[in-house]
């Protein structure tokens, strides 16, 4: 009789551990995709910006103090606009709009870095790159935050982390041996290339996320699951 009890006692504390979440569980849900998406192509976007605009820059001819006041440039536009990105995301029409027009920004800044060639050009796509920069990367996290039941949350926010860390890793090492090879023009030319296509992407996965918030809406799920 103790033995059937337990046995019992260990199938209750069974039943009542929730099942597991690893990463395929966790890239089924349309937040953690969008914020995958999204927070890769701006940590690409800082890791090519940071490696290669400032050689690119003295190779053009700028001085040394031009050249920090350019890279500083899109660090300060990522800081002042992060106190506006709540009224930032409702004019764009929501966090999963505002997400791949962040990411169309960065594409856009890194890609026409091989065209751009006077200093005033340089400091608009820095202003465009701080956008993208300050408003996807904390809007990713809040996506995640809210569309991953609480018990996974941390799961998903790690898996968010290392696929991020993988994609500094890897495109920064292909667009140098591009830039080696063609120069900065055609290494800035497909970064650009890659992220707009990472833009892409997430541009078709906003009907699912949108969906799955108004289906969490009305049957009190989390957002994600409900995609």
């Amino acid at each position: 009789a103790l033995v059937t009890l337990l046995e019992q006692a260990h199938l209750d504390r069974t039943e009542l551990l929730p099942p597991p979440y690893g990463p395929r569980q966790a890239l089924r849900n349309v937040g953690v995709q969008l914020a995958v998406l999204s927070s890769s192509g701006v940590f690409v976007a800082i890791s090519v910006r940071q490696a290669f605009l400032p050689v690119a820059l003295q190779d053009l001819g700028f001085a040394a103090t031009t050249i920090g006041a350019l890279v500083s440039l899109g660090a300060l536009a990522a800081v002042l606009v992060r106190p506006a990105m709540p009224a930032v995301s409702r004019f764009l029409g929501g966090p999963a709009r505002t997400l791949v027009v962040a990411m169309v920004s960065v594409a856009l800044a890194v890609g026409l870095l091989g065209v751009a060639r006077t200093a005033l050009a340089f400091a608009l796509l820095g202003v465009l790159a701080g956008f993208g920069t300050g408003v996807g990367l904390p809007l990713s996290i809040v996506t995640v935050a809210s569309h991953v039941d609480a018990r996974h949350r941390g799961a998903a926010l790690g898996l968010r982390l290392s696929l991020n860390r993988v994609a500094q890793l890897v495109m920064p090492v292909a667009i140098g041996a591009v830039i080696g090879v063609g120069g900065f023009g055609i290494g800035f030319g497909l970064a650009g290339g890659a992220l707009a296509a990472l833009a892409w992407a997430a541009a078709a996965r906003v009907g699912a996320f949108e969906r799955a918030v108004a289906a969490a809406g009305s049957g009190g799920r989390s957002p994600g699951d409900a995609g």
